[in-house]
């Protein structure tokens, strides 16, 4: 499971940051905030588990996140990927460590694949 985000420049969403530091009941609260924003553009990427274990867990989290990608109403000019080089045929894409607690967008793609998972 992966998401993808785009968030509007101006917006900012108070107590967003890496799903897994987050309660369940505050992940839930960001979850329909970031869901029901219509200034907010996200898609989900789903692999099942009989293609994981076909490809790998490497390449299946890669194909996730180029369906998330591919699912966004608008494509992104610039992909701000959370610890994974991605290489996208269209899009340039920069790797960040412990992105989901650097980047806006990286934390609300996070919370959307864990609660969407869960």
């Amino acid at each position: 499971m992966a998401a993808a985000v785009i968030l509007p420049p101006d917006l900012f969403l108070a107590g967003i940051n890496d799903s897994k530091k987050l309660s369940k009941v505050r992940r839930e609260e960001l979850f329909k905030q970031i869901v029901t924003n219509e200034e907010i553009h996200y898609s989900v990427g789903l692999i099942e588990h009989e293609e994981i274990d076909r490809i790998n867990i490497y390449q299946a989290t890669v194909q996730a996140m180029l369906l998330a990608v591919a699912g966004l109403e608008e494509q992104p000019d610039y992909l701000l990927v959370d610890g994974l080089k991605l290489t996208h045929p269209k899009i340039p894409a920069e790797k960040i460590i412990r992105g989901d607690q650097r980047s806006q967008s990286i934390a609300a793609a996070s919370i959307i694949a864990k609660v969407t998972r869960d």
